[in-house]
């Protein structure tokens, strides 16, 4: 299965989100913001980013660009 980013400030969304894609036999990881999730982006190999538009730090659409270069 893939493995995938979830980036959220809302940590409820995340844990609800995480439990169903490991449920569904994928490996999640996930970060509380922008910032976090580059950082995981580096380290890790990922199939699929989830990004939430709207972020304090960052939002979804600025994140976006920079985690594909």
């Amino acid at each position: 299965m893939a493995t995938i980013l979830l980036i959220d400030e809302e940590e409820s969304e995340r844990a609800a989100l995480q439990v169903a894609l490991e449920a569904a036999g994928h490996r999640v990881l996930s970060a509380a913001n922008g910032r976090e999730g580059q950082n995981l982006m580096h380290d890790q190999a990922v199939d699929l980013v989830l990004v939430d538009m709207v972020m304090p730090d960052r939002d979804g659409l600025d994140l976006i660009p920079r985690l594909r270069s």
